[in-house]
């Protein structure tokens, strides 16, 4: 099968060991789950959830089925210019993100 033997156990590994999730969830999930389950019940809390997963792995799934049907599109210069255009879109945010910071440390604005 093409599969390197032990990736199943690596790729569980990676994902474990991803702060990404342990950040979210306690920094924003977390508390609005406890909030939620303390305003409106445990099937507000539960929704929350439900629905923050079936997104999740849904905005996952779409977009594979995406790149797997319009993969031919971005080849060649197409896909350097993207890979530009997405470069310079993620600078203007680094750019916004850290005025804003300054900002509400009191450096400027």
């Amino acid at each position: 099968s093409g599969v390197e033997s032990g990736s199943l156990r690596k790729a569980v590994l990676t994902n474990f060991l991803n702060p990404h999730p342990y950040l979210f969830w306690v920094a924003a999930g977390g508390p609005f789950v406890l909030g939620a389950l303390h305003s409106s019940g445990p099937w507000a809390a539960a929704g929350f959830i439900g629905a923050f997963y079936l997104m999740l792995v849904g905005a996952k799934v779409a977009l594979a089925l995406l790149v797997g049907r319009y993969r031919g599109l971005l080849r060649g210069r197409a896909y350097a210019y993207t890979l530009r255009a997405l470069a310079l879109s993620l600078m203007v945010l680094a750019l916004l993100l850290l005025s804003d910071g300054l900002g509400l440390l009191g450096v400027h604005g």
